[in-house]
């Protein structure tokens, strides 16, 4: 028999999902500068609210795996995905950072329902946090010699994590290629192409920073990939259920 622990309370864990789903729904669906763009937004904004509350339910919160990822991964992304739009924004603007934060967003809310219905398996997620997280420790890396090399004379190095972040998304549209409209798999197109070009990071890295903007969000962005490489992914299923007979 293979007996289930109790992780945590399911109603907090159903809170806590409904907070982080409403921060990311307010990202994902916000788009102040073009108007058909602001109409899709709201019809969209009442849909992902819909299909939340049908997918988010006490079988995810009061799950193993759901109750270890609502613990853990909702502040880390927010994090994460917070700090690489202050990073954006250095660079690009804000109608550029907004554009990404938004996409990254909409992406992580998919994949989320996606999950609890259970057409995303924890093998799914692994085979992106591997070359994810590769890609953070050598950008972690690369951020110890900051403003002492020139990210022009690490190129190799910023290809090898770009290389990475790129193997990454490649796994996300694998992923979610099946439950995403054309125009949101070009979204993530999109974001891939500018995230994960060695030259936007090494523009980053020399660029003039006077105020010392750039090296704060460097750091914040780091500081918040350090965090993500520490998040626990839920045991394997298939390997669980072997593992308990």
């Amino acid at each position: 028999m293979i007996r289930i622990k109790e992780h945590g309370s399911v109603q907090a864990a159903r809170k806590k999902t409904k907070d982080w789903l409403e921060i990311l729904q307010a990202n994902a669906s916000k788009d102040p500068h073009e108007a058909p763009e602001r109409k899709e937004g709201a019809h969209e904004k009442k849909s992902l609210s819909y299909r939340a509350q049908k997918a988010f339910g006490s079988k995810f919160a009061g799950s193993k795996a759901g109750a270890a990822t609502l613990t853990s991964v909702d502040e880390d992304i927010n994090k994460l995905t917070s700090a690489l739009k202050d990073l954006v924004k250095t660079d690009s603007g804000k109608e550029k950072a907004d554009y990404i934060h938004r996409g990254i967003s909409k992406l992580i809310v998919k994949a989320a329902i996606e999950w609890n219905r259970e057409t995303i398996k924890v093998r799914d997620l692994r085979s992106i946090d591997a070359p994810l997280r590769a890609a953070f420790n050598l950008i972690d890396r690369l951020f110890q010699v900051y403003k002492r090399r020139k990210g022009s004379d690490l190129r190799p190095e910023f290809q090898k994590a770009c290389d990475q972040l790129n193997l990454a998304v490649q796994k996300v549209r694998e992923m979610l290629r099946p439950f995403l409209t054309a125009k949101n798999m070009m979204l993530l197109q999109d974001i891939g192409e500018y995230l994960c070009n060695p030259e936007w990071w090494i523009g980053i890295w020399d660029k003039e920073d006077p105020e010392g903007t750039i090296e704060n969000n460097l750091y914040e962005l780091v500081h918040a990939m350090a965090r993500y490489t520490q998040i626990e992914l839920p045991v394997d299923d298939e390997a669980s259920v072997v593992a308990s007979k």
